[in-house]
């Protein structure tokens, strides 16, 4: 339904910009959300071997969406700003670096909307890795690389990681007491992961990612619901 004109912009080895143009080819009648993924498309760790792992949503796990764009007839454009990345996470394979578009039916969040197309193209310039030095400074990352969002939280509370994190990382939601309200092992199911939070009254929560009871991150929750 969508033609998509994805643009890797000249950056300094630090960093990767992204730009795209989204033009319908069909009639469609509901709004769209835009991804833009970047990822590592092969990383060997040991014996083990990772294919695709996301680095980086941009600008954010929700994507790119435009409140007044509801339909489209063939020929309509949507672009996006110029998307920027200054890389911030460890780069386990930086001659693997790609960046992934694709073009997703915008939904309320109860289900996954049908994907419309997809664009992909390589990153050939070198990029700079951070390097990673042991355990902890991984599980750190993976902690740090964990996003949640809507926040504001009404029912749902989703998590957002670039990489499977098995059961090594887990999460509890506290109040401002202390008290803990919800806990659990994260266990991604295609990168996402959803917490029912309409039981949890209103309120301003930290939730604590730890590794074997070591806190690693604490982020901010607000539960507010509708």
């Amino acid at each position: 339904q969508f033609d998509i004109d994805l643009q890797l912009l000249p950056t300094s080895e630090d960093s990767i910009s992204v730009r795209w143009t989204v033009t319908a080819k069909e009639t469609v009648n509901n709004p769209i959300v835009v991804h833009t993924i970047v990822i590592e498309e092969q990383v060997v760790a040991g014996s083990a071997t990772a294919y695709n792992v996301v680095k980086k949503m941009l600008p954010n796990a929700a994507g790119s969406s435009r409140q007044d764009l509801v339909s489209f007839n063939p020929g309509d454009v949507y672009s996006s700003a110029r998307l920027d990345w200054a890389i911030d996470v460890p780069l386990y394979a930086p001659d693997q670096l790609a960046v992934i578009v694709f073009v997703q039916e915008k939904t309320t969040g109860n289900k996954a909307g049908e994907v419309y197309q997809a664009a992909y193209a390589k990153i050939t310039d070198n990029k700079k890795s951070p390097i990673v030095t042991g355990l902890d400074e991984v599980l750190n990352y993976l902690a740090e690389s964990i996003e949640v969002y809507p926040n504001p939280v009404a029912n749902d509370m989703y998590f957002a990681a670039p990489h499977d994190t098995g059961d090594m990382l887990n999460w509890k939601l506290v109040d401002q007491r202390g008290i803990t309200l919800a806990a659990d092992t994260f266990r991604f199911v295609n990168g996402e992961y959803v917490v029912d939070t309409s039981e949890i009254p209103n309120g301003i929560y930290y939730l604590i990612i730890s590794a074997k009871d070591q806190p690693l991150t604490y982020k901010k929750v607000i539960i507010m619901h509708r």
